[in-house]
């Protein structure tokens, strides 16, 4: 085997083979915990561009220009560091490091505090993002104002067992949440 072979000419230690050796020790000295948090910071920037992308339906080939609004004192050294990366990761063309911005975009907040404002107009069809998001708001209000109908009707939740009762409620709940979420992202695109 290519890699006992390779054992064997690398180990300093007593085991004549690697699958015999037992497993190694973690060195602390090696631990850079301002390295991994620094990383961290570029891995959540990274996930919410693309969470924003995601949501909005913007198209793979297309990039969209961020503006970062750090948190920290070494938050954007950290993401300056990485600025590369972070274009290629995130399919980013430009990285802006201010509080404050314009245009048609959507927000996140990353775990440090700092927030990102993903820049979406030149990346979608806000008129048809807003059409598109207008009728699955408006199918949803449909679904809350019939299972709260439903759910208001006496008979309803008197006759029918506990646990279908409770699950109208928590179909409710869910619809609400779900409409409440598209109408924060029409407000965020100026629909």
């Amino acid at each position: 085997f290519l890699t006992e072979e390779l054992w064997s000419h690398l180990s300093e230690t007593a085991e004549p083979l690697l699958a015999g050796a037992s497993w190694p020790q973690a060195n602390e000295t090696l631990h850079d915990q301002e390295a991994e948090r620094g990383f961290g910071l570029v891995q959540g920037l990274i996930g919410a561009v693309r969470n924003v992308r995601a949501e909005y339906n913007v198209p793979h080939a297309k990039t969209v220009s961020i503006v970062v609004n750090p948190a920290g004192g070494d938050t954007r050294e950290f993401l300056e560091m990485e600025l590369g990366t972070i274009e290629r990761l995130a399919k980013v063309s430009s990285i802006e490091f201010a509080s404050i911005h314009d245009g048609v975009g959507s927000h996140s907040v990353l775990t440090d505090g700092s927030s990102v404002f993903v820049s979406l107009g030149e990346a979608v069809d806000v008129r048809r993002e807003c059409k598109r998001l207008g009728q699955e708001h408006d199918r949803l209000d449909k679904q809350v104002a019939n299972v709260t109908k439903k759910l208001s009707n006496a008979a309803f939740t008197t006759r029918a067992p506990a646990d279908v009762v409770e699950r109208e409620r928590e179909k409710e709940r869910a619809w609400r949440e779900q409409r409440d979420t598209i109408a924060d992202k029409l407000r965020s695109l100026g629909c």
